[in-house]
């Protein structure tokens, strides 16, 4: 469980890396910084992932879910919440590996 939230938390960091670098070149072009939302992002870069993430969530899971939950995250400014998913996840990787110890 350590590992894997190991990898989940660089693998967070690693794409809240790649929403700064894009930020970076909106602020260059635009003179000002604006936090792109992550749905935003993930449509300029492959619309057809994200619709087909939207068709299998409402088909197969539960359309419920779609709406009220994952739009919302997906409406939150990316930089921000990838790098607080990223350290969170780093965290609790640290607290696993710190109770294993005790053990």
């Amino acid at each position: 469980m350590r590992t894997l939230f190991m990898i989940l938390g660089w693998f967070f960091l690693i794409i809240a890396a790649g929403c700064l670098w894009l930020e970076m070149i909106a602020w260059r072009a635009a003179g000002t910084v604006s936090f792109r939302e992550g749905g935003a992002i993930w449509y300029s870069l492959d619309p057809g992932s994200l619709n087909l993430l939207q068709a299998v969530t409402e088909r197969y899971l539960w359309s419920a879910l779609w709406d009220p939950a994952i739009l919302t995250l997906l409406k939150l400014p990316a930089l921000p919440f990838l790098t607080l998913l990223g350290v969170a996840c780093l965290f609790l990787s640290w607290v696993i590996g710190q109770a294993r110890n005790r053990r």
